[in-house]
């Protein structure tokens, strides 16, 4: 690659190995804020896309009010594999409101998307690892069971223990703090939920308040309301 490309590689690879959490055991904006810009940078095309869906990065960008970067890394992006960066960027706009105001929904909405959209795979993908995580710790130790993992995943856990017991306590307190924020949680399931996507097609403005009932006119081209 071009001297730009191994500059950004080198620089992705120092801030992939930063902790999630900064001493206060709050979001470090500046890693959330960079990686994918450094991503991009090195022609990292399968990082930089699996990173901008993954649900858990958009609720802690969500978090801390990097909602606009967030639509912006998604747009600059482009359309993605099969659609999957478009979907997320449609997602995020249908519910841009409601999650202004409560970020930390964001994977309570994306369960309850369609079944064929890739925001409710990406939904289901980030579920199964909490609720796993979540299994092993309280129903097996710290330990974990052994047997059903993967290499990969003993010997990071192996390692991440190393380091907690003789780490300093500052990393004690920021992995406790990533623990805390991946934790399985209860969300609802949605019932006969519908299968297309975009159910409100129009917001009419003029009451300030409740509008208590509505009907259409006779002709079916008005209607009316009251509050």
């Amino acid at each position: 690659g071009t001297e730009s490309e191994v500059a950004a590689a080198d620089m992705l690879v120092m801030l992939k190995r930063q902790p999630e959490f900064n001493k206060g055991g709050k979001i470090d904006r500046r890693r959330l804020r960079l990686l994918p810009l450094l991503m991009h940078s090195a022609n990292r095309v399968d990082d930089h896309e699996a990173f901008l869906a993954d649900l858990e990065n958009i609720e802690m960008a969500l978090c801390v009010e990097q909602f606009f970067h967030v639509q912006q890394h998604l747009v600059s992006a482009g359309p993605g594999l099969g659609g999957r960066l478009e979907d997320t960027l449609s997602f995020l706009g249908e519910f841009s409101k409601l999650l202004h105001q409560r970020p930390r929904i964001v994977l309570q909405l994306a369960l309850n998307m369609p079944d064929h959209s890739s925001v409710k795979s990406e939904g289901v993908v980030v579920d199964c690892r909490r609720r796993r995580a979540f299994f092993f710790a309280k129903e097996k130790g710290k330990g974990g069971d052994e047997k059903n993992l993967s290499a990969y995943e003993r010997a990071k856990r192996r390692t991440t223990q190393q380091a907690m017991n003789q780490g300093s306590s500052e990393f004690r307190e920021l992995h406790k703090a990533a623990m805390e924020w991946k934790k399985a949680r209860a969300w609802l399931k949605w019932i006969n939920k519908p299968q297309t996507r975009g159910q409100c097609k129009k917001i009419m403005k003029g009451h300030d308040d409740w509008v208590t009932q509505c009907s259409f006119a006779s002709g079916g081209r008005v209607i009316l309301s009251c509050g």
